[in-house]
């Protein structure tokens, strides 16, 4: 599904100190969509870092088919694994 995103439009409004304001597509998304449960911040908050857009690595348990558990590195060498759909859970591994 499109996103809407046009690939340049941002708010820049300014996170509250300490925090970091979204980022990229995400920041498009933050504001003008809804989470399931209601509006992004929150839900979610503000972001703790800037965002990592160095490259993931993903490795599916079986076949890479939606809902399929799957595990992520992380920037800092952890490793998650995600189980369970949309209502799944993360579990670091290393």
């Amino acid at each position: 599904a499109a996103n809407n995103w046009d690939g340049a439009t941002i708010n820049n409004s300014p996170a509250p100190s300490g925090l970091f304001m979204p980022q990229g597509a995400i920041n498009w998304l933050y504001y003008n969509t809804l989470a399931p449960i209601g509006g992004w911040n929150g839900t979610l908050g503000w972001a703790t870092a800037d965002a990592n857009t160095s490259n993931r690595i993903f490795q599916w348990e079986g076949s890479a088919s939606l809902g399929s558990p799957f595990y992520i590195d992380a920037p800092t060498g952890a490793v998650y694994r995600f189980s369970g759909g949309d209502l799944g859970t993360w579990a670091r591994v290393r």
